[in-house]
């Protein structure tokens, strides 16, 4: 292949062209290396695309960022996590903050989520949902929550907490919330996430006794007995 310059100059390579080394060359004669045209950078993307091994020395000739990050992002990804990284780094702009948020996801690792640029907060909280699960009480889903660097008085941020705590649970404990951020509004989810499961639940009425815990809180016990009392009137 030729290398042309724009002020005439040229280099022939028969076996593959170390783009490095050309550039130091062609600096060190005054010579500059056209970059490839709009055609040929596309090109250039579908050679990578049926050679990944091109990449390294094909995807950095591409002047053009968006180009270059496809480049970058056809070819497959790496298994190790390392590789993964150097991957991404490669790329420029948004296209490098997701590929970092990504990684953070599939390896569950909110250190990547620093690289992610604007996107650093909602990446935190992909880790934070994915963890939560594991914590059942508040103290410890709080410091879990600490220990990744968010801020637990944001409105958004407790509204996590409160679905990491009451969510996807047997019973509505709504005492977790009285040592939560926002607790009114952590109450008001269990209440709404008890009368869900209420309605849902089946009620004898010849024993109209539910079967959810109301923790003997005055809210839940209120819901349940206007419940059971609408239910088995409309039997009648």
């Amino acid at each position: 292949s030729t290398l042309k310059s724009s002020i005439g100059c040229s280099v022939t390579a028969i076996q593959p062209v170390d783009h490095l080394i050309v550039n130091l060359l062609f600096n060190m004669l005054g010579c500059t290396i056209e970059p490839p045209t709009l055609s040929e950078s596309i090109d250039i993307v579908e050679a990578v695309r049926k050679n990944p091994n091109l990449a390294q020395s094909k995807c950095p000739t591409i002047l053009d960022d968006d180009i270059q990050n496809q480049c970058w992002s056809v070819t497959p990804l790496p298994l190790e996590k390392e590789d993964q990284k150097k991957r991404c780094s490669h790329l420029t702009g948004s296209s490098k903050d997701e590929c970092y948020f990504k990684m953070a996801e599939r390896h569950n690792d909110f250190e990547l989520c620093k690289d992610t640029g604007p996107f650093s907060v909602d990446c935190t909280t992909h880790i934070l949902q994915q963890n939560c699960g594991r914590y059942q009480t508040a103290s410890s889903v709080l410091t879990y929550a600490k220990e990744l660097g968010l801020n637990t008085q944001q409105s958004a941020i407790a509204g996590l907490l409160h679905r990491c705590l009451l969510g996807h649970q047997p019973n509505i404990d709504i005492r977790k919330c009285s040592t939560l951020p926002h607790s009114d509004k952590c109450r008001t989810l269990a209440i709404t996430l008890f009368s869900q499961k209420l309605t849902s639940s089946s009620i004898d009425c010849t024993d109209p006794i539910s079967r959810l815990n109301t923790f003997n809180d005055p809210d839940l016990e209120k819901l349940t007995t206007e419940h059971i009392a609408h239910y088995c009137a409309s039997q009648d």
